[in-house]
């Protein structure tokens, strides 16, 4: 790793495996800005019963058919997958 990083520094470049501010610490905010806008377009977006944030890049999703699928299903465990029924 040090061989690359020089070799990158001759021409101006750098080798990051992280975001990182000038000063060469990390930085998260990037990863944490666009984790928060995935919940927020989660919880606008999908009909989903809950939206629970697991780590700054996974979540949980309890999804929920819409109310009137609901009822033409109603009876049944699940809808049926891919014109079949289950």
């Amino acid at each position: 790793m040090p061989q690359a990083r020089a070799l990158l520094a001759r021409c101006g470049g750098a080798l990051h495996h992280v975001h990182c501010t000038e000063d060469g610490r990390v930085s998260y905010r990037p990863y944490r800005e666009t984790s928060q806008a995935l919940m927020r377009l989660l919880r606008r977006f999908v009909n989903a019963a809950v939206v629970e944030r697991a780590s700054i890049d996974e979540a949980y999703v309890l999804c929920k058919p819409p109310a009137a699928l609901a009822a033409t299903y109603s009876g049944r465990a699940v809808p049926p997958v891919a014109g079949r029924s289950i």
